[in-house]
């Protein structure tokens, strides 16, 4: 596949693929119509949202979605390790249980001010719809952004 000037061998070209699919639904567009003439449009709906009650491994398909925990025990969402290339995109997740949320990152990520392979929680059994979005903030750098809710911390 040629972009530009530039060559893509087939396993290139799909990581690319897969990259340009995950910035779009980041960006809010999460639906893919086929056009007669073969070519694929990119259309903007709501953000998907998911509902976990297990512990659950995020991969690039999660980005720009909105993942709810519901469970009354502690449960872990964890996070793919993130490269230059995935900066700008976004999780959202929410807290819905009584039940601890830990969001762990991957590899030697870090969560705001986290240890390399930290996490980010909130175990107030009392804060029943805690919310809050990650961002890919650079290589290995996740950062918070509009928590709702007291309890989100890092350790």
């Amino acid at each position: 596949m040629a972009v530009g000037d530039r060559t893509f061998s087939r396993n290139s070209a799909e990581s690319l693929a897969r990259k340009i699919v995950a910035l779009l639904r980041a960006g809010g567009f999460t639906q893919f119509i086929e056009l007669d003439d073969g070519d694929t449009e990119a259309v903007s709906q709501r953000e998907t949202v998911e509902d976990k009650t297990d512990d659950y491994t995020l991969d690039e398909e999660d980005f720009g979605k909105l993942l709810t925990m519901t469970n009354a025990g502690a449960k872990t969402f964890t996070l793919p390790a993130v490269d230059a290339e995935d900066i700008g995109l976004y999780v959202k997740f929410a807290k819905l249980g009584a039940g601890s949320v830990i969001i762990q990152a991957g590899g030697a990520d870090t969560i705001d001010d986290s240890a390399g392979g930290g996490t980010m929680y909130n175990d107030l059994a009392d804060e029943l719809h805690a919310e809050i979005v990650l961002r890919v903030r650079a290589a290995g750098k996740w950062i918070s952004e509009a928590p709702k809710g007291v309890g989100w911390r890092t350790s």
